[in-house]
């Protein structure tokens, strides 16, 4: 039986009422209607099971001319684009259709989600017309006359102006011309606090017209599920009894997924990611190397072709110049380390969420274990937390990566938001506090 749920939303308050759909997997049914801006706000998103935020948004541009009408009763004047978008510390990725046909094949964007912004003493016209601000790999391959801004830091927004720059360059990928509505269903972090709802709220409103707000863990399951083998005899569905571990840059986010918008007591999030393990690697090389300075960038690089844990299957082998002179030098043994730091964390946060579980469920649960994110694709990651999982007393734990891991968030966001019905996505009237 469906159990249903409210929520509020302040701005424009409105209440969502989702179904818990487990054969769905997401709202089949939702009623928007306005109430008093004196509501008092809503406890934070995690503290509410089965339920996702929904918040729309304008650009600043437009605000001034948006239609005052209830949600129900508008009627975009513009042809509409329904994208899914994951908002990454280190990668944002867009999915989107290839065509105005709402049924045609949606199309994969990926963009670094930095911020190039020119130094001041560099010569006019150096990166074009008038000096323009960068984005993605545009910005880091200029990075010498650039300064770098990073927009999110442990999955959250951390520079509001470069967040709403960077976001508006998104748009812009996909209606340069704004002659279209675009409507962004978004990846909302575990456990996001009010405060980080607040900004990812401010920083979409400069470039969407409507925003659903869904939590990444329920969106990647939804976007690793097969729906041409759903009712298929043997095919155990991700979206009704699973653990997904997400290896981000800024966090590592646990969440039990069991066919609902998952609540406060179905997820973790550590502030123990991809970022933690470039700090440690850059000051383990730091110690046996004084005279060796690595950019940020190369760290990274070097971290994502090498990665791994438990036995080494290469040596990490990495060339790198010494006062002008490259040199060869041997990171196996520091790289390992440095990788090793993920797992004690993510077995505790296991433990933790499986003790919270019915029973009954644990089992299966315990089978499918689903690590994705970027640090999924440590090599030996996988057997290693499953040795140290059995080490601690589990029973046949099972884990796997995700080959397509990037891409998971933003096709589950794609699936709700060609599916999701007008009713259910917020206007603003005047834009997010």
């Amino acid at each position: 039986m469906a159990r249903k749920n409210n929520r509020q939303v302040t701005g424009t308050t409105a209440t969502l009422t989702t179904d818990r759909s487990e054969s769905e997997g997401f709202p089949a049914e939702a009623r928007v209607s306005h109430e008093s801006s004196s509501t008092p706000s809503p406890p934070p998103i995690a503290q509410q099971r089965g339920t996702a935020t929904m918040v729309a948004a304008k650009p600043r541009s437009q605000l001034a001319k948006a239609p005052n009408v209830e949600p129900a009763e508008y009627v975009p004047s513009r042809p509409v684009v329904r994208i899914g978008l994951d908002l990454g510390t280190n990668t944002t990725v867009i999915e989107a259709p290839a065509s105005d046909d709402p049924e045609a094949a949606t199309g994969l964007t990926i963009i670094p989600t930095v911020v190039g912004y020119p130094k001041k003493e560099i010569f006019d016209g150096l990166l074009g017309t008038n000096n323009q601000t960068l984005y993605g790999e545009q910005a880091i391959t200029n990075k010498l006359h650039v300064d770098l801004v990073w927009p999110l830091q442990t999955g959250v927004v951390n520079e509001l102006e470069a967040a709403q720059n960077f976001l508006c360059f998104v748009r812009s990928q996909i209606d340069a011309e704004h002659k279209k509505e675009v409507w962004a269903v978004v990846g909302m972090p575990a456990n996001a606090d009010p405060e980080s709802r607040r900004l990812l709220r401010r920083a979409t409103s400069e470039a969407f017209e409507r925003v659903i707000f869904v939590p990444e863990p329920f969106l990647a399951a939804l976007g690793l599920r097969d729906e041409a083998r759903r009712g298929e005899e043997g095919y155990v569905d991700p979206t009704a009894n699973s653990l997904f571990v997400d290896i981000g840059a800024g966090t590592t986010d646990l969440c039990k997924v069991q066919g609902y918008f998952p609540g406060d007591e179905d997820q973790l999030s550590m502030p123990i990611a991809g970022n933690d393990v470039d700090r440690a690697l850059t000051e383990k090389v730091s110690r046996m190397h004084p005279d060796l300075q690595v950019p940020a960038v190369r760290i990274t690089r070097i971290k994502e072709e090498n990665s791994f844990v438990g036995t080494p299957i290469r040596r990490a082998m990495v060339t790198l110049p010494v006062n002008g002179k490259p040199q060869r030098f041997d990171f196996t043994n520091p790289l390992g380390q440095a990788c090793e730091l993920l797992v004690p964390p993510i077995i505790q946060a296991i433990s933790e969420l499986v003790s919270r579980c019915d029973v009954d469920s644990v089992e299966g649960l315990l089978k499918n274990i689903i690590i994705t994110g970027g640090g999924s694709q440590v090599t030996g990651l996988c057997e290693f937390i499953q040795d140290q999982l059995e080490a601690s007393g589990f029973a046949t734990p099972r884990a796997r990566k995700v080959h397509n891991y990037k891409r998971l968030v933003a096709q589950g966001a794609i699936k709700i938001a060609m599916r999701a019905k007008d009713d259910q996505w917020v206007i603003s009237l005047g834009g997010p506090s």
